[in-house]
């Protein structure tokens, strides 16, 4: 229950992160349109730094198990996830940007600075390996439906610079090499915009948008629906059935992370997507918004079950 009130006060602040995004945009100091700036910014800046952050911690045979756990779990997920987008892409006739959003959640920018903030720094490298394989599959095979390309460049993919991040990110923990001070300063500074940044897009990109037509939108509520609730109870009675927890020690902590990351609302990168790629960004944001309106109610409540089933 105190983890479940604490995801609740931390999600609320990040709610009024965007509050203030949308009032700068109401207030004439900038547009709804300057959110794409910020996106590239999140994308290409304060994602990586936090990724790479993330690893730089003592290399010990305990948290190795934990990583190839969090990476199992991950995995897992995904495949979940997946087939739910192939189920509502065929059955309910979900969109590229219904079905993404569905499929990929927040959990770089929302999951990071929540576990931060209730589990502590030492718990936060066990969310690399959700990120490591999400970040793999939105570079990927979402930006392959979201910008309609039939094949994957294997040499931009691999150059990315969220993909390098993580390459970076294993050789800090796997050498316990460390950069020097003022760049490890750098890093960490940029790692924790990634929260307040993204919430300003989402608050700035509310702000150029009807609201009453955003919440009359039927389908969104389907999507949020799964993202928010059946995803995540797929992936706790995943975990339960398969016993996967008790692999390692401490294995149903570190797959707590896991199940936050899959409750989490729909991935901001989608939307980012979209506008980059200026594809359904109307559908995009406004499911954005809305699971992350919800997920103040959801994710308590999804942490709960778990607690309770696992």
């Amino acid at each position: 229950m105190e983890l479940a009130l604490s995801l609740a006060v931390q999600i609320g602040g990040m709610l009024i992160m965007a509050a203030v995004g949308f009032v700068l945009v109401k207030a004439g100091v900038c547009r709804s349109e300057d959110s794409k700036l910020l996106s590239q910014v999140v994308l290409y800046a304060s994602t990586p730094c936090a990724v790479i952050n993330s690893f730089m911690i003592d290399l010990t045979p305990q948290r190795l198990s934990g990583f190839g756990l969090s990476i199992l779990g991950a995995a897992a997920a995904h495949a979940v996830f997946y087939l739910a987008s192939v189920f509502s892409t065929k059955c309910l006739k979900f969109n590229e940007a219904e079905s993404m959003s569905c499929m990929y959640a927040n959990a770089g920018n929302l999951i990071l600075p929540l576990v931060l903030l209730t589990l502590g720094q030492d718990m936060v490298f066990y969310c690399s390996g959700f990120l490591m394989v999400q970040t793999v599959l939105i570079w990927t095979h979402c930006r392959m439906v979201i910008s309609g390309e039939k094949k994957a460049d294997i040499r931009k993919i691999l150059l990315n610079v969220n993909i390098l991040s993580i390459g970076v990110g294993l050789i800090l923990f796997l050498t316990g090499l460390r950069p020097p001070a003022p760049l490890q300063s750098a890093l960490d500074g940029m790692g924790r915009t990634i929260a307040p940044l993204s919430m300003l897009i989402i608050g700035m990109l509310t702000a150029g948008m009807d609201l009453k037509k955003v919440f009359r939108i039927r389908r969104v509520y389907l999507v949020a629906f799964f993202r928010l609730i059946v995803l995540p109870l797929l992936v706790t009675v995943l975990f339960k059935v398969t016993g996967m927890a008790g692999l390692v020690q401490g294995g149903k902590e570190i797959l707590m992370i896991t199940m936050l990351a899959a409750s989490a609302p729909s991935a901001s990168t989608v939307t980012m997507f979209s506008q980059i790629y200026g594809r359904q960004q109307y559908e995009a944001s406004a499911i954005n918004i809305v699971t992350v309106l919800l997920c103040i109610l959801t994710m308590p409540f999804i942490n709960l079950v778990y607690t309770a089933f696992m």
